[in-house]
């Protein structure tokens, strides 16, 4: 029983190297959604707290569950097997097919491994199989804009295993352990701690989609096909929290500066994503942003975290129960998403799946009677009474619900303006209604199931009467919708040009909530102002660095640019940290 923790993180490598043969291929096709299911399964039935050591593999490795890993691992396996299911039909012609299955069972198999990894060695392993073979599942359109997207998401990737790396060697190095029960135990009092946070951080930051690493993050969304993106977001990127988990020494004396650079890391994280999102055109970019902005709470909880005396247990537990809502909401959401461009091709579809996507949004912006509300709610009781995130909990929460709204209407309102595209077989509603109940039925599964898992008592929370999550609602989305709909529905008349556009929008803004009087004005002022940049050649002179940025895109340029700045600049704050 105990070695097949191990066969069951393996197994779907196997099934992808013998996919490399059409007789296997042809078998493939229609059991490789099912390749995660052994691992749900032993995550339910194995003991806890199981390790099988394995001498002779990598530098000794072991191989359990903990209470972290039997959470991560079950919602992981759930998800992938959702997404698997799904895709069967997705991909009509063979050669597309049979490349995506072959990168899906070989991210799987990494993404798997990593929740069961119980020494930095095997987690480390696990991981950059699946962060290099996710580079798969972005290519897969082979088209321009795709591979693009490809370089910028290997170039970063490098970047964060070259962190991690160095991170876990240090911490290796000052513990004298590889074993993740006692690698961070001498992280805080050790002279080059300050190197090992900033490696830890900023690593799996990258995966996560810290700001400013994130630009791979959605350019690698609207690349990947739509279930690709929701393995993407509801799972991949949380095994950038589970590094986090693993590897940081959350509690004990901490450090307050890390934790205050930390915390305002994840802020800028939120806000930063939805501001972003605003702006976005297409529904799929707009969903990528918010997922931008709701990891960013999460970092916020790892640097409540870090404080001297912060409270570990409680975060853990609100970063379980805030992975498990928002990878199945947001895999809830995409795969709605590909349904509502391909298939819902009738009215009665189409209003069906806007329907489930509104109700999944609730869950996103934190209404009460979902599992959103759990989540924050567990958020906001993190921290010391003294520390950084107890003075910002109350009103960065409130902030981001008003923020996730008025982004998920947008994210509405596009997805209204989309039209289907194609009408295939209708497979896929199936698993998509599975994750859609789980999505609905979270508010009441969720405080069970951290009860099961969690060896800590988990707090009794009003989360049907948090009215804090149901007004926020209320105030943007009426708002939200009569904007939207006077202004965001002509975003065709306005021309993507720089200038331009400034002035178009302004007008079009101006003619439709203000009288003649302040739109001639504004005009007349817009018109100006445009002459007056015009003259200062800012158009020219952003053609030159938009030039320039793209062959620093281009191969190797881009990686090694960027490691050196991220070196630098780490180099420089921790040389001010010890003067």
């Amino acid at each position: 029983m105990n070695t097949l923790l191990l066969f069951s993180a393996l197994l779907p490598m196997v099934l992808a190297i013998a996919g490399l043969y059409p007789p296997f291929d042809r078998l493939l096709r229609w059991i490789y959604g099912l390749a995660p299911v052994p691992a749900f399964l032993l995550a339910l039935i194995v003991p806890l707290d199981t390790t099988v050591m394995y001498p002779h593999l990598l530098l000794g490795s072991t191989i359990g569950l903990d209470h972290v890993g039997r959470a991560f691992l079950l919602l992981t396996a759930f998800l992938w097997c959702v997404s698997g299911l799904f895709s069967l039909d997705y991909f009509q012609d063979a050669e597309h097919g049979r490349r995506y299955r072959f990168f899906y069972l070989l991210t799987l198999s990494g993404n798997l491994g990593v929740t069961m990894a119980m020494d930095a060695a095997s987690f480390y392993t696990f991981f950059g199989i699946m962060t290099l073979s996710g580079y798969g599942l972005v290519t897969q359109a082979r088209t321009e804009a795709s591979f693009s997207a490809g370089r910028f998401y290997l170039a970063f990737a490098l970047c964060g295993e070259m962190l991690i790396l160095a991170g876990i060697i240090l911490e290796a190095h000052v513990s004298g352990t590889l074993a993740l029960s006692g690698v961070t135990s001498a992280v805080n009092h050790s002279p080059i701690r300050n190197w090992i946070y900033g490696c830890i951080f900023l690593g799996f930051g990258i995966k996560v989609g810290l700001v400013p690493f994130h630009f791979w993050l959605p350019r690698a969304y609207y690349a990947a096909p739509l279930p690709a993106t929701a393995i993407l977001s509801g799972t991949m990127t949380k095994a950038g929290i589970l590094g986090w988990i693993r590897f940081l020494p959350l509690g004990g004396t901490g450090s307050e500066t890390w934790s205050s650079l930390i915390v305002f890391a994840g802020m800028l994280m939120a806000f930063y994503g939805v501001l972003v999102g605003l702006v976005q055109s297409r529904a799929r970019s707009a969903l990528a942003f918010s997922s931008l902005s709701q990891m960013g709470y999460l970092a916020m909880a790892m640097g409540a975290a870090l404080e001297p005396g912060g409270d570990a247990g409680g975060t853990v537990t609100a970063a379980l129960a805030f992975v498990f809502h928002h990878g199945v909401t947001k895999v809830t959401m995409f795969l709605g998403l590909s349904l509502l461009l391909h298939q819902a091709s009738t009215p009665r579809l189409r209003y069906c799946v806007l329907g489930a996507l509104v109700f999944t949004s609730l869950s996103l912006v934190g209404f009460p009677y979902t599992s959103g509300a759990l989540a924050k709610s567990l958020l906001k009781l993190i921290g010391g009474p003294q520390g950084t995130w107890h003075a910002l909990s109350s009103v960065t929460l409130v902030a981001g619900s008003v923020g996730t709204t008025l982004l998920i209407v947008r994210f509405l309102v596009l997805c209204w303006r989309q039209e289907s595209e194609a009408l295939p077989p209708t497979g896929r509603w199936l698993p998509w209604l599975a994750a859609l109940i789980l999505c609905l039925a979270g508010a009441w599964l969720l405080p069970w199931t951290l009860t099961v898992l969690l060896p800590a008592e988990i707090p009794r929370l009003d989360f049907m009467g948090y009215w804090q999550g149901f007004w926020p609602v209320l105030v943007c989305a009426v708002p939200a919708l009569l904007l939207t709909k006077r202004i965001w529905q002509h975003d065709s008349r306005l021309t993507p040009r720089p200038l331009e556009g400034i002035k178009n929008r302004m007008e079009h803004m101006m003619t439709v909530v203000g009288p003649d009087l302040i739109h001639q004005g504004a005009y007349y002022v817009t018109t100006r102002m445009q002459i007056f940049i015009s003259s200062l050649k800012i158009e020219e002179r952003s053609r030159r660095t938009v030039e320039f940025s793209l062959k620093l895109q281009t191969g190797w340029r881009l990686g090694i640019t960027l490691l050196l700045a991220i070196w630098f600049a780490l180099w420089a704050f921790l040389s001010l940290e010890g003067m």
